[in-house]
């Protein structure tokens, strides 16, 4: 992947944070007269019911949607990350436990067969 897609992608997911972030709390600390005066005054006063009923709903919808764009935040900045060739995961083969030149994992780590039994000697 393109690093400036990544980075497009990256932007967009913190302006998405943001924008859920910002209407989490706004829902938490939502005051019924202020809303009820500003849906009348914008003509769209028969959402009131609808906002008020369904407000733990509409909370849970919007954490579980940041959430999301933090999650794409920090897979994104990971991907540029090894775009830039900066990895944090170790690719070294025999690190993970698997055997240069072989198909095979080996479960016995890197010692050697005489090795196997006497490790502090």
């Amino acid at each position: 992947m393109p690093p400036l897609f990544i980075g497009v992608a990256l932007i967009i997911s913190v302006i998405a944070s943001q924008w859920f972030s910002t209407l989490s709390y706004a829902l938490r600390d939502l005051s019924r007269t202020r809303l009820q005066a500003y849906l009348e005054k914008h003509h769209k006063s028969e959402l009131f019911e609808s906002i008020i009923s369904h407000t733990g709903d509409l909370i849970f919808i919007t954490a579980v949607l940041r959430l999301l764009s933090n999650l794409s935040i920090f897979i994104a900045f990971l991907r540029l990350l090894s775009a830039a060739g900066i990895g944090i995961v170790r690719q070294d083969r025999q690190a993970m436990g698997y055997r240069v030149g072989s198909g095979a994992a080996d479960a016995r780590g890197p010692y050697e067969s005489r090795q196997r039994h006497c490790l502090l000697a």
